[in-house]
């Protein structure tokens, strides 16, 4: 199938599995890599490879159509039972929003892993200076590792990742040449040099202690209110996630 017949058949469905339009580069991307790739692109077409057909009968097909229906059914159910812990925590104290809020941020992981660090880094971040004047928006909608430009804001570009090797740092710094930009990460691999944030480039980095340290801040300035908009931004950011 060409480009343009995959699309059309693909965004017929798209939303109903919480995605809003086909990207030709993201299919590419979750369907395996190299010799494992299940697909496969040529001369501007799509194929499958023909060993994940062989020996399957249409009866076979449709179970797997009917399993990744299944698959996707039950997504939506994580996903509603998530928007509701998040609501619940909306009605805690203060202590049990905070205890909330660093849960989501240090622990937590959805179906896509470093969703939670980069939603609730992003709410601490944007409520804290918020309250300075400053405006910091998020306009991916995939997570940590997508490969793609994660917040900005007036000067600079955030990088975010959960785990910032040396080879992360270089593919990042590669984006946006010549504009600042701050990274943002959960954890640091081993042996990862820290020198390399001298570069002229790079504005700060921020680690989960100075989220933690951000988030502690705001919850002795006005805490009910901050914690409220924190949790606010959670629940908005993971709703426009999955396209609600």
């Amino acid at each position: 199938m060409t480009t343009i017949e995959v699309s059309h058949e693909f965004n017929k469905e798209a939303k109903a599995f919480g995605i809003q339009r086909f990207r030709t580069d993201y299919m590419l991307r979750q369907t395996g890599k190299g010799n494992e790739a299940a697909i496969y692109e040529n001369k501007g077409k799509f194929y499958l490879k023909p060993e994940i057909l062989e020996g399957l009968s249409k009866r076979d097909l449709k179970n797997v159509i009917d399993t990744i229906n299944q698959r996707y059914s039950g997504l939506g159910e994580s996903r509603n039972k998530l928007y509701k812990e998040i609501t619940d925590a909306q009605k805690l104290d203060v202590a049990g929003r905070s205890k909330f809020i660093l849960n989501m941020l240090l622990d937590k992981e959805t179906e896509k892993k470093g969703q939670c660090f980069e939603v609730t880094a992003f709410a601490i971040l944007k409520v804290f200076y918020s309250i300075r004047g400053f405006e910091l928006n998020r306009f991916s909608t995939i997570y940590s590792n997508d490969g793609g430009i994660d917040y900005t804001s007036q000067t600079s570009i955030y990088q975010v990742t959960t785990a910032l090797s040396d080879a992360k740092f270089a593919e990042d710094l590669a984006k946006a040449p010549l504009k600042n930009r701050i990274f943002v990460y959960k954890k640091v691999s081993p042996g990862f040099d820290f020198s390399k944030m001298d570069n002229d480039l790079v504005s700060d980095y921020i680690s989960p202690a100075d989220l933690e340290n951000h988030l502690s801040y705001l919850l002795t300035k006005q805490p009910v209110r901050n914690s409220q908009l924190i949790i606010d931004v959670i629940l908005q950011e993971f709703k426009r996630e999955h396209y609600v």
